[in-house]
């Protein structure tokens, strides 16, 4: 649809262009390159979103793609724009008090984000495995698996294909291992390992796990991952 947007309307034109209900209409304004340099502030604006629209089910959320427009974009914008925060314009409903920073204790925090299947669990695995043992072999005689874990693989020139398998000690069901396709893991989960080389001997690195975005499930399961993924950053932030 042609709403006749040009490189010179400002931030207002653009909205009044845009927007035609904007007491039930929230639209998000982004393009490829802004989506992939600001992943943390898109999935936190996209929580904010979502919880609003819980708070008044009539909301329409709404995208718009720049990607392939001459207007350039310089920011993520939300509209009805009221008031500006992090370099994000963004209605007042969805400007939130800055949470109060913890004080450190020296750790390293490590967080995980991208699609379902593209291996987060099964590197967390592997780089505890790095950690504990010094020779390849040592950890094929007794490797220790933190997430439980299943994953096809092809084998032969038939390209046959066969399930690999690492069961675990997870007693807090954090994981779907069975269904291959769905995102492993169910929740936000951190992982606290104790560095024992070079200058870092003795500190803390917390690698915190997250479900996977895309998975088979449909959109409907992005909607309900998005907001944990901003609740479990937030003490580490």
């Amino acid at each position: 649809m042609d709403r006749g947007i040009e490189n010179v309307n400002d931030q207002k034109t653009l909205e009044l262009k845009l927007l035609t209900d904007p007491k039930n209409t929230r639209i998000m304004c982004s393009n490829d390159d802004l989506h992939q340099k600001n992943q943390s502030q898109w999935h936190i604006i996209c929580g904010q979103l979502l919880k609003e629209r819980e708070e008044n089910p009539q909301l329409q959320l709404i995208y718009v793609d720049f990607t392939y427009c001459s207007y350039r974009l310089n920011q993520i914008i939300i509209l009805p724009t009221t008031q500006k925060k992090n370099n994000v314009s963004a209605p007042q409903s969805l400007v939130t008090a800055p949470p109060e920073r913890l004080k450190s204790d020296g750790s390293l925090n490590i967080l995980l984000l991208g699609e379902s299947g593209v291996g987060k669990s099964t590197f967390i695995n592997a780089f505890v495995n790095y950690l504990k043992f010094d020779k390849l072999k040592a950890a094929e005689k007794n490797p220790v698996v933190l997430i439980p874990v299943s994953f096809a693989i092809t084998i032969d020139d038939n390209f046959t294909e066969q399930v690999v398998k690492f069961e675990g000690n997870d007693t807090l069901s954090n994981e779907d291992h069975d269904n291959l396709g769905h995102s492993v893991t169910q929740h936000c989960k951190s992982y606290v390992l104790i560095l024992k080389d070079g200058n870092d001997y003795g500190r803390k690195l917390r690698i915190i796990d997250t479900p996977g975005i895309g998975d088979t499930y449909g959109s409907g399961q992005d909607d309900y991952y998005v907001p944990k993924l901003s609740k479990g950053q937030q003490p580490f932030a």
